[in-house]
């Protein structure tokens, strides 16, 4: 699940547990400042690149920016991978490395 804030960060959560509606429970994966400049996000949009990579688009009313939707090369180990819960990574046994979870299906 992405969140934009009201002062320019990114939020991505996971739920997890048994919890539904007001009982469900989510972790952090990753919090960004995209707009240092405090505006808040207006707009955000989710596309595919010619590579097949994944961004996500997003609009103050002053700024656009495009981020990527992962960070998988920041998790060295498969520990830190599988630890940082992130559902759009996976660790590849054939690569050896924490990749973007669509090049990487079914290989945890």
């Amino acid at each position: 699940m992405l969140i934009t804030v009201d002062d320019g960060r990114l939020l991505k959560l996971v739920e997890y547990g048994n919890g539904a509606g007001l009982s469900a429970r989510y972790h952090l994966v990753e919090e960004r400042r995209v707009f240092h400049s405090g505006e808040a996000i207006t707009e955000m949009d989710i596309i595919t690149d010619s590579d097949g990579e994944k961004h996500i688009i997003l609009n103050t009313y002053n700024e656009m920016k495009r981020v990527a939707l992962q960070k998988c090369h920041n998790h060295l180990t498969c520990g830190e991978c599988v630890k940082a819960r992130d559902p759009y990574c996976s660790w590849s046994l054939e690569r050896t490395s924490c990749v973007s979870a669509p090049h990487g299906a079914g290989e945890k």
